[in-house]
């Protein structure tokens, strides 16, 4: 079974240049993390990061064009269904449901490891939305620190 788990490590290397742009943009934008404690920045500090537009690269994450959009329902949103009813079980439930998944093929696997494959594909298809979706929102809070004040808006 190690060797199996093994197999589910996560590896996309094309979000790997997306992690380290998100990484390097959260690093200058939020506290230090590690053995120091968090701080906030001030509003001064947070305005003043500066960032470069990403470019584009082969390979790269993208988001689904509207027809795949349609086709995401099938797996993974049902696999975050499965994931979240499993979340819903005792250990002793989801070994006796792993047990009878194992001696269920699907394909050329039991079930078990199928369902294992399609939980990892679906964790590294919303890593990517995430990973967009975090740095856009720490850029526009960049860009929103840098918008003057208004007196006559409320």
């Amino acid at each position: 079974m190690a060797n199996a788990l093994k197999m589910h490590e996560y590896d996309v290397s094309s979000l790997t240049t997306d992690r380290e742009r998100v990484a390097e943009n959260i690093a200058t934008m939020v506290a230090a993390i590690g053995d120091e404690p968090p701080r906030d920045m001030s509003d001064e500090e947070f305005a003043a990061c500066d960032f470069e537009p990403w470019q584009h690269t082969e390979g790269e994450w993208t988001p689904p064009t509207n027809e795949e959009w349609a086709r995401l329902a099938n797996p993974h949103l049902m696999m975050v269904r499965v994931a979240w009813v499993a979340l819903h079980k005792s250990k002793d439930e989801l070994i006796e449901m792993a047990e009878g998944m194992f001696k269920e093929e699907d394909g050329e696997e039991n079930l078990l490891f199928a369902t294992l494959d399609r939980l990892v594909e679906t964790s590294n298809m919303f890593k990517g939305f995430l990973s967009v979706c975090d740095a856009a929102m720490a850029r526009l809070m960049v860009a929103g620190m840098n918008i003057q004040d208004d007196p006559t808006v409320s």
